[in-house]
């Protein structure tokens, strides 16, 4: 079965200030595969992300992931302590100082 090539984002260019903090736009604007794109659980087809005129691929992808914090419209809470929902996927670091989660939380 052949399905027609359909583009998600066409023509498409971004760019991300250092410290901005957000992207709101309409239902079905594409933000779920931009982040998808940005974190990299795929590449693009046709095209590149860049980060300081840089191509991501080229990039050690468990570095290039730790670099990135993505905040949800709705976040989600394991079932594990506060804590640990606020360290959950810094596995560069075992133990985590309380100052350190706590000065995150505020």
């Amino acid at each position: 079965m052949n399905l027609p090539k359909l583009f998600i984002l066409n023509d498409f260019n971004l760019n991300i200030k250092v410290g901005q903090k957000s992207s709101t736009r309409t239902s079905d604007s594409g933000k779920s595969t931009i982040i998808q794109l940005i974190e990299r659980f795929y590449d693009p087809t046709v095209g590149r992300l860049l980060i300081d005129s840089k191509d991501i691929r080229n990039l050690n992808l468990q570095w290039y992931r730790s670099q990135i914090a993505i905040v949800s419209q709705e976040p989600i809470l394991f079932d594990i302590s506060i804590r640990e929902n606020i360290a959950y996927g810094d596995y560069s670091r075992i133990n985590i100082p309380s100052d350190e989660i706590i000065q995150v939380a505020k």
